[in-house]
């Protein structure tokens, strides 16, 4: 403490000790009367009530609710009154108080006892019942910690620069609220603020005044004395709030409290700088690190790095079973439901002897069974593809388990098949033969829906479980049913392949499990052997194992399946439901899944690898790819459901035992990008589903069944068809759904763009869960994106005059949105007289979200290029942070302090927060940052829109972050699985826009009937290697420049390509001659430019088939 610091502290000191001595002297018995006088003396008072007995409340026509308030002693000479918990004193409806601006000011003593739980309320503005009928709420924290205020929208924390309150005490409360904002003052000195810029809730007229309690029906309670209550129509200054404090005799804790005020203010600025300069620091090392463009090495996770690790295996929309970062199957949610339930006695196991020892180890790292784990695993993963390799010093052989199940680009209905394919390794390291034994166990858990936890083998759903083992020609079969769902196939069959594999129906304990394998050595059993049915309330536990020899040097793999059916699930909610899953459509039960997997498992897993091989040939970093294919996990997860009759249904998320967010969110999921473009007759089903619930005006429900459409959801839906249609192998799917898409764009016209100058106006419903006001570039840009799409489709369907019309709206759009919102920087929002959920001057992640659908579509720019790239540069600069530390995440955390991330809104210096300020603004998403990164490196960005996503990455590296915001809606209080980012939820679908990742680094460009494709790469154009997926086909795109020479080369994985035309993006030179070359033949090609591009027109269209490739050869 400095000399004037400690002047100023024996000065307060000297005061309090003062103060302490008079107050039951002459200055003590004049309070009061200075008080009153001060208040009603005040100009713009509207509201006085003492509150020294209940005289006072009738005499406003007030009433008690619940017990009378005691008279104590207030905090004068005179008296107050005291709220027991179940008191609230109700006036109303009190529209003189309705004023734009207002102070509501008190005196409390809080008596309750912490924590409480819920947040004590002091006095409110609002009715019973609907909690968003607030114009205010004022309450103490339920742990003393601060002072938070409630407007039916959100919570503000007021924390007192003293530190949190005491109870026992008295304190002066005054709230003072203005257009400007919300100032809280506690003894005369501000508290705290929070982040955002909270407002009474100005639309909330003629509510009552609730004192003691938050509603008039009685909740919230507080307890405690009050007195005193004020409310004026205007803002008190600071002066007016000490003078008022002074004349109840606290002067000198107010000037104690002011300095700690200002102390803390100091040390607070002095934090802020030292983190802005850490994050600023950190920013850089991220930019500059050389792993952020290097090739690097596929990623390992071990360690702490496996903390977080939930890994979904099962076919799309059938449910999953999830793996952690023990290699354990820790969460089963194969039944209906999405909370996570653990299948007991499930597992894997080996045995190996040799040396003259045996050693066990259930495959995993926790212990199970009474089977000892293995010491360490390292987890190497490339979505779909898992595989844990084991590490403990006591096992001789080397052990690892490959978890996947088949995941075939095009082709949905194999990759919705209900499975996980468990494949398990063992290598001899030794100079030594060892024997050994390979075991799954699988509980039979048909019967359970998930309701409840599964106690050993007892569940009230079990009871009369069978169970039996089949011997088949190259595999054994576990087969597990219960007796009176027999005729509806549903069960499990858990089969391992091989042509010397045992089994045994039933098992009690791992004594008479080790007795069975070791009768079963060298010889076969029966060809059929049954257990069950079970008991009441009990089901059974089967396992199959293979025991083989190894020499040194040798490995051999054990293949196991397990298949599942259950019929007549529900899914969805309310209207939004459905019975059944689609495997019903396709098979009768889990031994028809089997049979299909025991005869095509060799095709299905080599078409599996080959994605895999293909996507990960690639020259991109494999950690930017992990994040690529590492999202796509979320269409295995509870977040989607495929109904029997066909529906394909997508929650937002999942909570923690629901889907979060129903109906096919279209605000949320036109984002999601891998779905469609991996399975483009799963786009198309989506946008079938989405015009089967359209109004006869073109209106589009943001949720199915029935809800009102959203302005970017609606223009999503046209943007979403048109690239429905250049996935598509023809120009039917378009004609069929035309007349439904048009309706959709002459909605948006219609219903905000009236005038139809391109610039959107009124309120508009958005994926931030509320209504943004007037003109932004954010849904601006959006809706020219719509537009050219719909002219686009207009054209091809023959309309002309209304692509025409499309064309004209557009360009008037792009000139004044442009000219209004550009402000030299960035784009900003332009809010309507009437305020709604605005961000005025704010820096916005979405603010040329349009554009990033533009490119994935060839739509060309929507705002001029440069405009768009400083723009986007702006938002790296003041919206990207190197660590979060400091920085406010509301209402939710989805960011560890330690971790960098680009937040949705800033406010750069010299602009300020709207009045009434867009919901979510200091949050960090995902779904978001991967949209923004990609139209970064689309537009030339590259070192930018890499460094957002290196920040992703090592936020979600399989360390387990935890003091992050919990419950439902959340991440669930944790965050960092690699597989399934977070949102509303994890496994949230819009963290599927990572799939625009690989399309803007490769400069993808594809209209399927018109049979053309073509690559412009913003990443390595010199030395370029990508996946690519087509309407009937996907493989891989090679470019390679020389000097005077490019050679761009597609190599066709699976399926078939037709192709016309071919466009390329040159080296700054326009060729002079150009070929195409397949299979060693020269096809006569006509070159032509197209603004920069180089457009390869064949003479006749080709047809490339799986390991077909052509090659296209410029010369300048």
């Amino acid at each position: 403490m400095n000399s004037t610091s400690l002047f100023v502290a024996t000065c307060l000191t000297i005061a309090l000790s003062w103060q302490s001595t008079i107050l039951g002297g002459e200055v003590a018995a004049k309070k009061a009367g200075n008080y009153h006088k001060l208040v009603e003396a005040c100009p713009g008072l509207t509201w006085y009530l003492p509150l020294q007995s209940l005289d006072d409340v009738l005499a406003r026509e007030g009433r008690v609710q619940g017990d009378q308030p005691q008279i104590v002693p207030g905090p004068d000479e005179g008296t107050a009154l005291r709220f027991s918990g179940t008191t609230t004193l109700i006036f109303g409806p009190t529209p003189d108080l309705d004023t734009e601006e207002a102070t509501i000011e008190l005196w409390f003593r809080p008596e309750f006892t912490a924590p409480a739980q819920f947040n004590p309320c002091l006095i409110a503005k609002r009715e019973s019942g609907d909690h968003r009928q607030t114009r205010w709420s004022i309450h103490v924290h339920g742990d003393y910690s601060g002072i938070d205020l409630w407007n039916g929208r959100e919570v503000a924390s007021y924390q007192p620069a003293t530190g949190p309150l005491k109870p026992g005490q008295w304190y002066h409360l005054v709230v003072v609220s203005t257009k400007a904002g919300t100032t809280v003052y506690l003894n005369g000195v501000p508290c705290l603020p929070p982040r955002q810029n909270w407002q009474i809730n100005r639309s909330e007229k003629n509510r009552s005044l609730n004192i003691g309690s938050s509603q008039p029906a009685g909740a919230e309670f507080f307890v405690g004395v009050i007195c005193h209550v004020a409310v004026y129509s205007r803002a008190l200054t600071e002066q007016e709030i000490a003078a008022h404090m002074d004349a109840m005799g606290f002067q000198a804790i107010r000037l104690a409290e002011q300095a700690k005020y200002e102390e803390r203010r100091r040390a607070e600025a002095e934090e802020q700088a030292r983190l802005e300069e850490a994050r600023e620091k950190r920013r850089r090392e991220l930019m500059e690190d050389p792993s952020l463009f290097a090739r690097g090495v596929p990623t390992v996770y071990e360690k702490e790095h496996l903390s977080a690790v939930d890994l979904p295996v099962g076919g799309i929309g059938v449910g999953a079973i999830h793996m952690d970062g023990a290699a354990r199957r820790h969460a089963w949610q194969i039944f209906g439901q999405v909370a996570y339930r653990f299948v007991p006695h499930s597992f894997f196991a080996v045995r190996v002897s040799g040396d003259n020892r045996t050693v066990e180890r259930i495959l995993q790292t926790i212990p199970e069974e009474g089977l000892p784990p293995m010491a360490e695993v390292r987890l190497v993963a490339r979505y779909p593809l898992a595989r844990y390799e084991f590490v403990d010093p006591e096992m001789p052989a080397q052990v690892a388990l490959e978890a996947f199940n088949p995941f075939i680009p095009t082709n949905l209905r194999d990759s919705a098949i209900p499975c996980a394919v468990y494949r398990m390794t063992v290598t001899n390291p030794t100079k030594n033969r060892l024997s050994v034994t390979v075991l799954a166990s699988q509980l039979n858990a048909t019967g359970y829906r998930g309701d409840g936890t599964i106690e050993g083998v007892r569940h009230p759903s079990f009871g009369g479980n069978v169970n039996r083992v089949v011997r088949k020609e190259g595999s054994t079969w576990l087969m597990m049913g219960q007796s009176k769902s027999a005729n509806s196939g549903d069960g499990l069959v858990l089969f391992m392949k091989g042509d010397r594999v045992h089994g045994v129906p039933a098992w009690t304990d791992l004594a008479q499990l080790r007795e069975s394998i070791a009768k079963t050595a060298g010889q076969l059993d029966a060809k059929e052997v049954s257990a069950g049915p079970s008991p009441a309330g009990e089901t059974l536990k089967g396992a199959l194992w293979r025991s083989f020899d190894l020499e040194p040097g040798q490995t051999q793999t054990v293949t196991c399946v397990l298949t599942w059916f259950f019929s007549d699930l529900p899914a969805g909610t309310g209207k939004w439901s459905c019975r059944g899953r689609r495997y019903e459509a396709w098979w009768h039960g889990a031994e028809e899944v089997a049979a299909e997997l025991d005869a095509r498992l060799p095709e299905l897993e080599a078409a599996t690898r080959l994605y895999a091989d293909s996507l990960y040939e690639t020259n991109l970093p494999y950690w930017f790819v992990d994040r690529i294919t590492s999202q796509v996990a979320i269409l295995r997860s509870p977040t989607v459901f495929w109904c029997r009759d066909g529906y394909f249904g997508g929650w937002e998320g999942c909570n923690l035992d629901a889907g979060c967010c129903p109906g096919n969110c279209n605000h949320v999921w036109h984002y999601a990008q891998a779905h469609a473009r991996l399975f483009p007759e799963l786009g198309r089903l989506m946008r079938e589903q989405e015009f089967r619930f359209q109004k006869e005006d073109g209106a589009i429900p943001h949720r199915q069944p029935d809800e009102f459409p959203a302005f970017d959801g609606q223009c999503g839906a046209v943007l979403n068809s048109y690239r429905e249609h250049l996935l598509s192998r023809d120009s039917e799917w378009l004609a069929k759904n035309w007349t439904s898409i048009k309706r959709a764009m002459d909605y948006i016209i219609r219903r905000w763009d009236s005038d139809e100058d391109g610039v959107p106006s009124g309120p508009q419903w958005n994926t931030l869960d509320g209504e943004l006001g007037g003109a932004s570039s954010w849904l601006g840009s959006l809706y020219l994106a719509a537009l050219a799409a719909a002219e686009k489709m207009a054209q091809l369907q023959g309309e002309n005059d209304v692509a025409a019309r499309y064309h004209r709206i557009r360009l008037s759009g792009q000139v004044k949105q442009d000219t209004m919102l550009f402000n030299g920087k960035y784009y900003i929002q332009i809010p309507d007289p009437e305020p709604h959920e605005d961000y005025g001057q704010g820096c916005a992640i979405d603010q040329v979200l349009g554009q990033w659908w533009a490119h994935q579509l060839d739509l060309g720019w929507v705002y001029p290029s440069e405009h768009v790239r400083t723009a986007l540069a702006s938002l790296f600069r003041y919206n990207f942070r190197g660590l979060m530390k400091g920085l406010p995440q509301k209402p939710r955390k989805f960011v560890a302090d330690e971790d960098a991330g680009m937040q949705m809104f800033t406010w750069p210096p010299g602009t300020e927060p709207p009045e009434k300020v867009i919901r979510y603004a200091s949050e960090v998403m995902t779904g978001f940052e991967y949209a923004a990164a990609a139209a970064m490196i689309q537009a030339g960005l590259v070192r930018e829109g890499f460094t957002v996503v290196r920040a992703i990455a090592l936020r979600y590296d399989g360390r387990k972050r935890v003091g992050l915001t919990p419950g439902n809606f959340t991440s669930w209080g944790y965050s960092g699985n690699p597989f399934g980012d977070d949102e509303c939820g994890k496994f949230y679908a819009r963290a599927m826009s990572s799939w625009s990742l690989l399309l803007a680094c490769q400069g993808f460009i594809y209209d399927g009937p018109a049979q053309t494709i073509g690559f412009c790469p913003t990443w390595k154009p010199d030395d370029h290697v990508s996946f690519f997926t087509a309407a009937e086909g996907w493989g891989v795109f090679y470019q390679k420049r020389e000097p005077g020479r490019q050679v761009d080369t597609i190599e066709l994985r699976l399926g078939q390509l037709p192709l016309a035309k071919f466009i390329t993006l040159p080296d700054n030179a326009l060729p002079k001659h150009g070929e195409c070359q397949k299979g060693g033949e020269s096809i006569p090609v006509q070159v032509e430019t197209d603004q920069g591009r180089v457009v390869c027109r064949l003479a006749q269209p080709i047809v490339l088939h799986a390991g077909e490739k052509v090659s296209f050869i410029l010369t300048y």
